[in-house]
């Protein structure tokens, strides 16, 4: 018999024993319909987001603001109700500041703080990048900042003590941390030996807030002293002879016959074992390095002090990345105005094709290799991100992705 055989006869041996096995527990329709759906009803969702996102981006990049503020607005309430995923959080965050920057840009200043407050409160440790946004709304930002954000410290006496904030253990004294968000907390110190000791706080914006917890020792309750009398009494209880019930007997349990078809499905188990081992070795596959393209053929305006974005989709591709190639076609008449950069999937991870270098004439064409992006999952979005520091409009025409990974 040849290997190819072995391997045939192995495999089906192995379903029909899953099928048997499933079939027979009365769990085949759980097994392969409720994952499914759940898996569908989520991708469904990403789908839908996705859509409304590219939606939203084309209106604002058309000047279609309220309309854009709107789609931002509905993708965020929906983001909330699992913004406990570390992916959605992520994107949440990055659709908040979309959405703060599109009420900057048409001049609702109060709107654009409220939202990057609301977004500093989810993480403070929220960052914006001045190469990207204009000077004014990074300022604006920086008031959020101040209205959202302080600094706390807390100490102990003595220290080492576990510090809890609203129930939850954020570390031992001393505790420092520089951007907390302000609000009214409960801290509470605990230490062995020592009793509990809990405060209600509060912290306030733009202050350094500082606490101490003084911790005072648990008081001991002494042990009465026993009296010969009464240790002799004690001994001579402890001395009687103790009646000790015996359990009533437990019935024996009759033993369960083995389900012939399990017997066969066992015995198909061992048959398939045997035949695999009796197969000899397979060879090793080399894994091969391949790659798919993906191209944006739509063109996109590239407006003053407003990042012009531009969005690739890609799917179905494994989660390594080997290598990256890029194409970028642009016309502007002052191509030396321009900053050009690559985002991500992780709406984090930056790769600057053009830093507002000088170059003459009316179109540009950038191309290259990068494997900045090697440790972030290649599925998803990636944005061609255009800021113009100049007066002058241009446009994106095209630009494509070659993604390289072992198959």
């Amino acid at each position: 018999m040849t290997h190819t055989t072995h391997k045939t006869v192995t495999i089906v041996t192995i379903v029909f024993f899953t099928l048997t096995v499933t079939l027979f527990s009365g769990s085949y329709s759980m097994l392969f319909s409720y994952p499914k759906n759940l898996q569908k009803s989520e991708e469904e969702m990403e789908h839908e987001i996705t859509r409304l996102l590219k939606e939203a981006d084309e209106n604002y990049q058309n000047g279609r603001f309220k309309e854009a503020i709107i789609i931002y607005e509905s993708v965020i309430q929906r983001l909330n109700e699992k913004k406990e995923l570390v992916k959605t959080k992520q994107k949440l965050f990055q659709i908040m500041v979309s959405l703060a920057l599109t009420h900057f840009t048409i001049r609702e200043n109060d709107k654009a703080r409220a939202q990057l407050e609301k977004l500093l409160a989810l993480n403070p440790h929220q960052e914006l990048d001045p190469e990207y946004y204009p000077p004014k709304f990074i300022n604006l930002f920086e008031e959020a900042k101040k209205n959202v954000l302080a600094s706390l410290e807390i100490t102990s006496e003595p220290t080492e003590a576990d510090i809890y904030i609203n129930d939850k253990k954020v570390g031992k004294t001393p505790f420092k941390k520089e951007k907390f968000v302000a609000g009214d907390y409960r801290l509470k110190a605990q230490l062995k030996g020592y009793a509990a000791k809990e405060e209600q706080v509060t912290v306030k914006a733009a202050r350094a807030n500082q606490f101490h917890l003084q911790l005072e020792k648990e008081k001991v309750t002494p042990v009465e002293p026993v009296t010969p009398k009464e240790k002799v009494k004690k001994e001579a209880e402890e001395e009687k002879p103790r009646v000790i019930e015996k359990p009533a007997p437990t019935p024996k349990k009759k033993k369960k016959k083995i389900s012939p078809v399990l017997i066969v499905a066992g015995a198909a188990v061992v048959v398939a074992a045997v035949l695999l081992l009796s197969g000899g070795k397979e060879k090793k596959v080399e894994p091969r390095i391949v790659f798919r393209d993906f191209i944006n053929t739509d063109e996109t305006i590239i407006r003053r002090l407003i990042n012009s974005v531009s969005i690739i989709k890609v799917s179905g591709l494994p989660n390594v990345i080997e290598k990256l190639d890029y194409e970028v076609v642009i016309e502007h008449p002052s191509i030396q105005d321009l900053t050009v950069s690559l985002l991500g999937t992780d709406n984090r991870t930056t790769f600057f094709l053009w830093n507002r270098q000088s170059q003459a004439g009316n179109s540009h064409r950038l191309t290259g290799s990068s494997t900045t992006f090697n440790a972030i999952n290649p599925n998803g979005q990636w944005k061609l991100v255009v800021t113009n520091h100049g007066n002058a409009l241009g446009r994106i025409v095209q630009w494509s992705l070659r993604i390289h990974y072992k198959q």
